[in-house]
């Protein structure tokens, strides 16, 4: 098994050399690592000419921000196009991989279609962040942080992180690209569920361990960008990725709307103003794509 990483860096140079540094100093490196740097910022130059004596690093500069999932799909697409790998893997930038994991991975058997992932620990609290995730019929998501009994290896879930996702090249053939309208959130679990829809399965194997330290975006868990990214994203994805019931579908609007009620009332109006601007876009969007359909089977 050939393998290539793809990781995305946006303005966090020192974190993303770290994840770099990591996958250097293990026992077997990955054939080549295709960094995107989608901010202004660049990691040092010496530092990746150093690194450049394990790995082979390439550094695709797109010259504006694709978000999370453009610049996934640039650095597969590269990897698809211009080398000879067959094996791709996604990798966030505030993860760090133990030496064992790519010989680990390399070893680890992978059906046609099947999507491997592993169990993700909390850098900073030593607990499990996550064990991949399940999604209900109503749209609702849960990530898990509870793995099966000792005894059980591997285990399927819905979905798992875009914070280390593997699988074949034949597989991103098929499944295509990540929806680069989301940008962030959900666009991985969107993707995943492409997977399953071709009857492949996301699996998480308990001997593949990563570490994550959440260096959140957008300027931090609570601000109003994640706020309109999770609402807009939200959206779309129960009314055109799930096509959720309508009943299910107004319930999640009414509960976004009423927590913009309460944002209002503790005075967050940036938060309140971005959550229904994200409502607005979203069911925009989940429309437009539904006019293209319908027109499409005409």
């Amino acid at each position: 098994m050939t393998l290539g990483v793809v990781i995305l860096d946006l303005d966090q140079s020192e974190t993303t050399l770290r994840c770099l540094q990591s996958l250097s100093a293990g026992a077997v490196p990955p054939d080549v690592v295709v960094l995107v740097e989608n901010g202004a910022s660049r990691v040092s130059r010496t530092a990746l000419k150093e690194l450049d004596q394990s790995i082979d690093i390439v550094v695709l500069r797109p010259g504006r921000n694709l978000g999370c999932a453009g610049g996934r799909n640039l650095g597969l697409n590269y990897l698809s196009d211009n080398t000879d790998v067959s094996t791709f893997m996604i990798l966030d930038n505030d993860t760090l991989v133990p030496p064992e994991f790519i010989s680990t991975v390399q070893a680890t058997p992978m059906d046609p279609m099947e999507v491997i992932a592993p169990v993700i620990t909390d850098m900073n609290k030593e607990t499990i962040w996550s064990a991949g995730g399940i999604v209900e019929s109503d749209g609702t998501i849960e990530q898990l942080t509870t793995p099966p009994g000792s005894d059980v290896q591997s285990f399927t879930v819905d979905w798992s992180p875009g914070a280390c996702l593997i699988f074949n090249q034949s597989t991103w053939d098929q499944v295509g690209e990540f929806d680069h309208w989301m940008k962030f959130f959900f666009s991985d679990i969107d993707w995943c569920l492409r997977v399953g829809r071709l009857g492949g399965d996301i699996t998480i194997y308990r001997n593949l361990r990563i570490e994550h330290e959440g260096h959140l975006s957008l300027g931090g868990e609570n601000s109003p960008a994640r706020t309109r990214f999770w609402a807009r994203n939200g959206t779309v994805f129960r009314l055109d990725t799930l096509e959720v019931p309508a009943i299910d579908s107004l319930g999640w609007v009414l509960s976004e709307l009423q927590t913009s009620i309460r944002e209002l009332g503790t005075g967050r109006f940036d938060h309140a103003t971005s959550r229904i601007q994200g409502l607005a876009e979203g069911t925009r969007e989940s429309l437009r794509r539904r006019r293209d359909s319908s027109e499409g089977y005409q």
